[in-house]
């Protein structure tokens, strides 16, 4: 690839960002989990926030969902940490006989009230 080509590549990916995060940025949020060895709640994920109908959901990666049942799980959203509650939870499926690591669609979606 001519510098030029790998230049105007670089431009145009940079422009394409800037107009997702416009429009998307306030989609995306951070998860935490309890941290309790600090006593305070510790980044793990993050996650995307739609609407379907009056519907809402989260959509993450499975392994950081597969916290949620066992683990006391924040969405950050500005300034306050927000708890999910443990509930629904779709998550794609774990290959029989083996782990969430051999997952290669880890994906999960969690209703949120």
């Amino acid at each position: 690839m001519n510098d030029d080509l790998l230049e105007r590549t670089r431009k145009h990916i940079a422009y394409c960002t800037e107009r997702f995060k416009a429009e998307y940025g306030g989609c995306v949020r951070p998860l935490f989990h309890e941290d309790y060895d600090r006593n305070r709640p510790a980044p793990f994920g993050s996650c995307v926030l739609f609407r379907i109908g009056d519907e809402h959901f989260l959509l993450s990666a499975a392994h950081v969902l597969d916290w949620l049942p066992t683990s006391v799980v924040y969405l950050g959203n500005g300034t306050e940490m927000i708890q999910l509650e443990a509930g629904k939870l779709f998550t794609s499926e774990i290959p029989s006989g083996r782990a969430r690591d051999d997952d290669h669609i880890d994906i999960g979606v969690f209703p949120v009230d």
